[in-house]
């Protein structure tokens, strides 16, 4: 009998041409996004909780919401996001982290704490070594390790165009601006790369754009930069050990998508449970603190205050007080504090800017008051 013959080497495949849409694609970015997943808040069953505060209203009148935003390692001096790269800043020098602390520990029993924390994958679309990635990817980009330099040297403060499919919101693709030592760029001296099917100008008329800062990595999951300092996290501890009044909400978690509020995303398309959550306790008084006065702060306080004056009249006229305690809050850029405090009012005159020592005897130290400060849940 003939033998059986060996079999043939299939030809191999094709490969497929190296371009920033295959890199895009094989960073795992979620294209086409469930509109609710930018947001986790860390709750059990959230949906539960929202219905069982919907039928306990007389249980959870509250005087104040304290919300602390994104208070992270990496935010802080000697973390990733300080661009004066000073030393690691221990938590007895934290003088900012220390008054949220005692802050936290004056929070009386009907009152709650919200805190967040960015949640960003390791590609986000927010860091400059994803674009640098994508970028590098592109073969038919000659000049690749010149745009690694504008991108490192200029765009950090100097946002790129994000285009989002409206439908889905998928990233369609990115146009960065080739910038000079004024900062200034015309449309074709930048660099567009098509991650989707249309160019530019198609682009340009039928997508949601998006002005896209970009910054070092940060806040990362299972790194330190991602945590809050330890005695921060001891006083939200001390305070989850005898209320149940705390949450704790992660941003921009998908990779995507960026968020400057934990009310809406970038665009302004996505809301997490925490405005319903307010619009259901009725809180009295809202204070924010944290990390930056000049953007997640910011963002957070006019979000909260655009949506509930939005539905004012449709919700028992609800307005509380929204007020950012300034020397509880960092700004981008130390030396520029002032400015990030005015920018405040300027950019909403609705919201207030006050000092902790105007609150202060408000909120006293509670943790030996056993009367005051007494197990709560719900």
């Amino acid at each position: 009998q003939t033998p059986n013959p060996k079999p043939q080497t299939p030809n191999p495949k094709p490969q497929k041409p190296k371009t920033a849409r295959n890199h895009f694609n094989s960073l795992k970015f979620k294209l086409n996004c469930n509109p609710r997943s930018f947001y986790n808040i860390n709750l059990p069953m959230p949906h539960l909780f929202l219905v069982l505060l919907q039928l306990l209203p007389l249980t959870v009148l509250s005087s104040h919401m304290l919300i602390v935003v994104d208070y992270q390692n990496d935010f802080l001096p000697g973390g990733s996001m300080d661009a004066l790269q000073q030393p690691k800043l221990s938590w007895g020098e934290d003088k900012i982290g220390q008054g949220i602390a005692t802050f936290i520990d004056g929070l009386h029993e009907d009152d709650w704490l919200i805190y967040s924390q960015d949640f960003h994958p390791d590609d986000h679309i927010s860091f400059k070594d994803t674009h640098i990635e994508m970028i590098k990817a592109e073969d038919s980009i000659d000049n690749a390790d010149e745009w690694e330099e504008t991108i490192n040297k200029y765009l950090p403060m100097n946002p790129v165009k994000i285009y989002y499919d409206k439908s889905d919101w998928s990233v369609q693709g990115v146009w960065y601006p080739k910038l000079n030592e004024q900062n200034e760029s015309e449309k074709e001296d930048g660099l567009f790369l098509q991650l989707g099917e249309d160019d530019q100008d198609t682009l340009e008329a039928n997508c949601e754009i998006l002005h896209q800062e970009l910054w070092p990595k940060h806040c990362v999951p299972e790194t330190e930069g991602i945590d809050y300092p330890d005695g921060l996290m001891e006083a939200i501890n001390r305070f989850k050990a005898v209320n149940s009044r705390a949450i704790n909400v992660h941003k921009a978690s998908v990779q995507s998508m960026d968020a400057y509020s934990m009310i809406l995303n970038n665009v302004k398309q996505d809301s997490s449970h925490l405005l319903d959550i307010i619009n259901l306790i009725k809180p009295e008084s809202i204070y924010l603190v944290g990390i930056a006065i000049d953007f997640c702060v910011f963002n957070t306080a006019n979000d909260i205050q655009m949506q509930l004056a939005a539905m004012k009249d449709s919700n028992d006229g609800y307005e509380p007080s929204i007020e950012i305690v300034h020397d509880l809050s960092r700004p981008i850029f130390e030396d520029k504090r002032a400015e990030a405090i005015a920018g405040v009012k300027e950019r909403n005159d609705k919201l207030e800017t006050i000092e902790w020592s105007s609150i202060a005897a408000t909120f006293p130290d509670l943790r030996g008051d056993s009367e005051r400060r007494r197990v709560v849940l719900i």
